[in-house]
């Protein structure tokens, strides 16, 4: 038997094989082992809750022991992806579309599905790169591209625009909820409506509060499965709703403005649908997948099924938005549909909770960053062993981190338009370039012809998007600075 490796944080023991780990290690410390019967989700669940006190919940995916091994199917991995990439942007795109008319919005939308696809059943592999999973991006990147520009590009951007995506989530959700009361309060004649946006962004920060609680993104499965429902129920009600709505009958599909008035938001739209599809936790829902004997063929048919399904849903959505209202239809369809009352305050709902199920899948990238570099790196002195301290060191950052991305939205209530700047430059290299660029690297001479040209293909396609879809939003917030207002 090979002795345990020295811990390298607290609670922390390697193994050179999981065969090594002697019975009594298991017992002591809760190991599970991964050829025993799968235990039912319920009990996962309170297992996993139970663990949020201890300090081996924080155990790092790269070692060769991870003792709670992964029980989950490519089912889970499916409805992970559709709450996570169906977010509540997918509303938006019906104007979008508008500015890339027919057959360059459906165009659009085909050719983003197909790389997306690739991209991800590339990322799928890199997965189990060296023999060792890889569940974590930043952990990938710095096998892939080595230790210095692993960590430059994938760890600081993912934290960069998940943190983004964890602001925006509550403007969005906010903006629905405002909606729905609008809505609803409009049924009663001479009812003073709220207009301010601030409680309803602070209400959805609140909630968030309560659910930051579930230690890690295995434990979010039930979450996950409502917010995948959620996508499912909005995009449907949105199409219904326009239906229902009919086609305005001045309706116009021109696309009318000046040149730059045209060429700009064009750019923008560009970006909207084709970074919709991507996805900076992928290799983190990977890691919830049981490996027997490998995580790879789950993951790819998860992704195959899971963003075909998200295409379909792009494509109803923009589409019959499209149709139903032309150039003219709004930045959200639910507030060009209005009608009937009940559809678009239970749109906005299901909205919101999706937005609660997003918002934790990005958090809990930033979290796990911050449990495993900082809270119990030695040069912090917090490597306490005591469960109520590692209860509050690890709930003091989460509450403090959805208090203070809830405060920035309500702050800066127009950052859907910075953050159409800063996901151009984020979400175009982390999902579309580096898998690309990993996959060339980590295959080398094996790389067939035909395999290498398509990644090249890729990789320079999205580099063309990013900085269109950079210039398109930084035009955007020039043409909007005089409208912006802080608190508003």
């Amino acid at each position: 038997m090979a002795p345990p490796n020295e811990p390298a944080a607290v609670g922390v023991v390697r193994f050179s094989s999981l065969h090594d780990v002697p019975a009594s290690f298991v017992e002591a410390n809760g190991a599970t082992d991964p050829l025993a019967p799968r235990p039912g989700t319920l009990s996962r669940l309170h297992k996993s809750l139970s663990t949020f006190s201890s300090s081996t919940s924080l155990l790092p995916h790269s070692s060769s022991c991870t003792f709670q091994e992964p029980t989950g199917t490519w089912f889970q991995g499916c409805y992970y992806l559709v709450a996570t990439v169906g977010a509540p942007f997918t509303l938006s795109l019906p104007n979008a579309f508008a500015r890339l008319g027919w057959a360059g919005g459906t165009t659009t939308v085909l050719v983003a599905y197909l790389a997306t696809l690739w991209c991800a059943t590339r990322m799928a592999h890199l997965h189990e790169f060296g023999g060792v999973r890889r569940t974590r991006y930043r952990d990938l990147g710095v096998a892939v591209l080595g230790p210095r520009l692993g960590r430059a590009l994938v760890t600081c951007l993912q934290l960069v625009v998940n943190t983004g995506m964890c602001t925006i989530y509550p403007v969005i959700c906010g903006q629905a909820l405002q909606g729905a009361y609008t809505a609803l309060c409009g049924l009663r004649a001479g009812t003073h409506c709220l207009p301010s946006l601030s409680p309803w962004i602070a209400g959805f920060s609140g909630a968030q509060l309560l659910l930051v609680v579930l230690p890690d993104i295995a434990s979010l499965a039930p979450v996950q499965a409502a917010g995948a429902l959620t996508t499912l129920g909005f995009c449907f009600l949105a199409v219904l709703g326009c239906i229902l709505h009919g086609r305005d009958a001045d309706v116009s599909y021109a696309i009318a403005g000046s040149v730059a008035g045209r060429l700009f938001p064009a750019f923008s739209a560009l970006g909207s649908i084709t970074l919709l599809f991507g996805n900076t936790v992928l290799v983190e829902t990977q890691a919830v997948l049981a490996a027997r004997p490998s995580a790879v063929p789950p993951m790819r048919r998860a992704a195959l099924v899971g963003y075909t399904v998200i295409c379909a849903l792009v494509l109803a959505v923009v589409l019959s938005g499209y149709w139903a209202f032309g150039a003219g239809v709004d930045s959200l369809v639910f507030n060009s549909i209005r009608h009937p009352i009940w559809l678009v305050v239970l749109g906005n709902f299901l909205l919101v909770g999706n937005g609660l199920a997003g918002y934790l899948m990005f958090a809990h990238s930033v979290f796990d960053w911050v449990d495993t570099r900082i809270a119990l790196a030695h040069w912090t002195g917090l490597e306490y062993r005591d469960s109520w301290a590692v209860i509050a060191k690890r709930l003091s950052f989460r509450w403090a981190f959805v208090a203070a991305t809830g405060f920035l939205a309500v702050a800066l209530p127009f950052i859907t338009d910075l953050m159409g700047l800063v996901g151009s430059v984020g979400y175009a290299p982390l999902c579309f370039i580096l898998p690309c660029v990993m996959w060339m690297m980590a295959r080398g001479a094996a790389l067939r012809r035909w395999e290498r040209a398509l990644c090249l293909l890729i990789a320079a396609l999205f580099v063309l998007v990013g900085l269109l879809a950079a210039v398109g939003s930084a035009w955007s917030i020039v043409d909007h600075a005089t409208s912006y207002a802080f608190f508003s």
